[in-house]
């Protein structure tokens, strides 16, 4: 009985610490991460799509973006207005209720280009997720947001 307790309690103390290491890698590597600045800006991007600040959103995306969530009967390539994506169908665009508080990840795919990805947890998924993607290039030295789609 005394082995168990002491497996328990090293076992606790082990996930403990090792919780505590991610959550400071974490912090260490969005700041000194060359993602950093994408992160930033997503963030950003994020809360104006919360309280539907389409101006901010506008003037931070390409004259035209995708969205498959938008208009679901047209190829999810096609590229329309950011204007009349981000003021029409800025809830398809956000997709699910909040982005605030789902954990995200920042991959380049090619030089100034970048994936957020989401993992979203739904009982009506395949698996039980789907992957929500958004685009995110940089010209002339700003970030801008290029669309949206998922899998």
């Amino acid at each position: 009985m005394k082995k168990i307790v002491i497996s328990i309690l090293f076992f606790l103390a082990f996930f403990s610490i090792s919780c505590n290491e991610r959550v400071e890698k974490k912090e260490i590597v969005n700041r000194n991460s060359k993602y950093y600045k994408v992160y930033e800006f997503w963030e950003k991007f994020v809360e104006a799509m919360s309280v539907k600040n389409s101006s901010f959103l506008i003037e931070n995306s390409l004259d035209t973006i995708n969205c498959c969530e938008c208009l679901p009967s047209v190829n999810s390539k096609d590229k329309f207005s950011s204007k009349f994506i981000l003021d029409k169908y800025i809830n398809k665009v956000m997709h699910v209720e909040t982005l605030k508080e789902i954990p995200f990840s920042v991959f380049e795919t090619d030089t100034n280009t970048y994936k957020i990805t989401y993992h979203i947890t739904s009982k009506n998924a395949p698996n039980g997720t789907y992957s929500l993607f958004y685009t995110v290039v940089k010209e002339n030295g700003e970030f801008l947001f290029s669309g949206m789609l998922f899998q």
